[in-house]
């Protein structure tokens, strides 16, 4: 087996077949050879059939970690080698019924095969080969049957174990670009994450290889940096579009941080999808902004916006903010009992007078909202130190 001929490698697989009386032993001894033999570049069509033979039957048996070695297998070979790929393709119906299968790690290893046969349809499209006239066949078929096993697995309404979750997050996260129907699921989950799950995803730490479980027959899973991967002003406006379809009173911690991770670097211009995002999202960002929790939060985000470039797109994100920054001088300097916790008033003083002095629009736009205060609000203004700051 040392060997890097495929004749003596089947040789050995089929002597090892033969000296073993149980089949789930064999197929499991499969699932930690086939790595080998990629490592190697054995790319035999005899061979990589042979592990793919096995991996369906494996998918038919009755222990789960066999299910699980099965899946492994298929998941293994359709990374690789694209034409694998496109045979396991043919073979969703034979797989996909153990969306409802009850063990944890056979959800999870389906989940990963699901991610990449979606990875390599979209491939298989964008490249416009004459795989894909084969693959227009079957997409009705194959495609929806992997959406609607992503959809169902990322779903938490049966309580779906946070590690299948992690799973999916991970592996979904290459193909939300040309699978967008995919995304407010995808959100949703990201968002219902244990803090300590989402925060190891969101961060730049490289690939993290984890076992889930302890024990020899668990797998190791990669978790990856989704910032790597994702669309993320497609991620920034699904989670606007489910606040509001959900009517969200206000928003959390976990969608200040995904929103925040989302948004690129100060030194990218933000574009129109940007700032529909921003209109969408203002008047949760502004609460926020008052609340002492997610303060620092939201002024990260509104900083964002007000400095961004193209100086013509932070000029429409101040227009924008005008009317609700007005309505929230007047909420927090009111004297009506709202029953919510407020930031001090040096905390807003402070963020006002750094904004101001970044001179030009925003300070522009920050004296002119300040004087509609103390016309149109003026025992509010009265109560306030803003006089100091802008006269």
């Amino acid at each position: 087996y040392t060997q890097p001929q495929v004749l003596s490698r089947l040789n050995v697989l089929r002597a090892l077949k033969e000296s073993m009386s149980q089949m789930p032993a064999y197929v499991s001894c499969l699932s930690y050879f086939l790595p080998m033999e990629i490592q190697v570049g054995l790319q035999d069509e005899h061979l990589l059939r042979h592990y793919q033979y096995y991996a369906l039957v494996a998918l038919q048996s009755p222990q789960p970690s066999v299910r699980v070695a099965g899946l492994a297998m298929l998941t293994e070979v359709s990374k690789e080698f694209g034409n694998f790929a496109h045979n396991v393709l043919h073979e969703t119906d034979t797989f996909c019924n153990l969306v409802a299968d009850d063990w944890w790690e056979v959800q999870g290893q389906l989940m990963l095969l699901t991610g990449c046969l979606l990875e390599h349809a979209a491939s298989v499209q964008a490249e416009g080969t004459s795989a894909e006239r084969d693959l227009e066949a079957m997409q009705k078929t194959a495609e929806q049957r992997l959406l609607r096993v992503a959809d169902e697995l990322m779903s938490n309404t049966k309580g779906r174990s946070k590690v299948v979750i992690q799973i999916g997050l991970c592996s979904l996260a290459k193909v939300l670009r040309p699978y967008p129907q995919l995304l407010p699921g995808y959100v949703t989950a990201l968002l219902q994450q244990p803090a300590q799950f989402r925060h190891r995803i969101l961060e730049h730490q490289g690939t993290i290889r984890k076992r889930y479980s302890i024990g020899t027959s668990s797998r190791v899973y990669e978790e990856c940096c989704l910032l790597d991967f994702w669309p993320g002003v497609d991620i920034a406006r699904t989670m606007a579009e489910v606040a509001a379809s959900q009517n969200l009173p206000h928003l959390e911690t976990e969608h200040f941080e995904v929103l925040t991770c989302c948004l690129p670097e100060s030194s990218v211009d933000l574009d129109d999808t940007w700032l529909m995002v921003f209109e969408k999202m203002k008047n949760y960002i502004f609460v926020a902004f008052l609340d002492p929790v997610l303060h620092d939060l939201a002024v990260e985000v509104v900083r964002r916006y007000w400095l961004c470039r193209p100086q013509a797109a932070a000029q429409r994100a101040l227009d924008a903010s005008k009317k609700t920054l007005l309505q929230i001088l007047r909420l927090h300097y009111s004297d009506a009992a709202t029953g919510e916790a407020k930031i001090k008033e040096t905390a807003l003083v402070d963020f006002l007078r750094e904004m101001k002095e970044a001179g030009g629009a925003v300070a522009s736009m920050l004296q002119s909202v300040v004087d509609q205060f103390r016309e149109v609000h003026n025992v509010e203004f009265q109560r306030s130190t803003l006089a100091k700051l802008f006269g």
